[in-house]
């Protein structure tokens, strides 16, 4: 049992798609915490959250601006993966999404923009802060 568990999802050859991803590297390892990269957010996902206090959905998002973060509700795939562990395997704890913005998510590009790595870092940031993690040096 994990107390967290990030999940990032994306395609790696849709550009900024990818900079869920990147957010979870930047992070690196973190006590308590299980990290998933993932190309889809599907249903398989629910057993493995059932027993964690808190899941974190880390995403990219073509709104411009800060990343951000907010309370999961069911309307969205990674909601109804949440709203299937309570149901199925009595996942109890909080649910969050992280949106990362991006610039470029076309198909067969590889490679995150600079804008989507600025942001993969201020997401970064915004996570160890949920965490209670104390920023990289």
């Amino acid at each position: 049992m994990q107390p967290t568990i990030l999940i990032a999802a994306g395609h790696y050859f849709h550009g900024d798609e990818a900079v869920s991803h990147r957010v979870l590297s930047l992070l690196g390892s973190q006590p308590g915490v299980s990290m998933h990269d993932v190309l889809q957010w599907t249903g398989e996902l629910a057993p493995k959250i059932a027993g964690a206090t808190e899941v974190v959905f880390v995403n990219s998002h073509p709104e411009l601006g800060e990343p951000w973060m907010e309370e999961l509700d069911s309307r969205s795939p990674a909601g109804r993966i949440v709203d299937s562990a309570r149901q199925q395997f009595q996942f109890r704890g909080r649910a969050y999404l992280c949106h990362v913005p991006g610039l470029e998510f076309n198909h067969g590009v590889i490679g995150l923009t600079s804008y989507a790595e600025t942001r993969a870092r201020q997401a970064a940031g915004l996570v160890r802060k949920f965490l209670g993690v104390a920023t990289a040096a």
